[in-house]
């Protein structure tokens, strides 16, 4: 689900991938895309933004930038979508500053 995380440019910029189950109707999908709302925390749980909309593309990716100050940006950061969580560490993160 989540591909890569980075701090850049005063933005923390994540990407990933969704596949479905096999055997979804095209409602299904259609529902779950819908409401696809991401969760993204430090490593120790500490909110980073409120949950943040995504929309993927027909092939399941997608990318969002959120802007942060380095004093805001995570060290490692969590996103969470329906129950499922993957956790990265942000490359260029400032490890004076980051948010544990």
């Amino acid at each position: 689900m989540l591909q890569s995380a980075q701090w850049k440019n005063n933005a923390l910029v994540i990407s990933g991938s969704l596949a479905f189950k096999s055997g979804l109707t095209a409602t299904q999908k259609s529902a779950a895309l819908a409401k696809l709302n991401l969760n993204i925390t430090s490593a120790k749980g500490v909110v980073v933004t409120t949950p943040k909309k995504i929309a993927p593309s027909a092939s399941g990716s997608w990318s969002k930038s959120i802007a942060l100050s380095a004093s805001e940006v995570p060290c490692w950061v969590i996103v969470e979508f329906e129950g499922l969580k993957t956790k990265r560490q942000v490359s260029q993160a400032p490890l004076a500053s980051c948010v544990k």
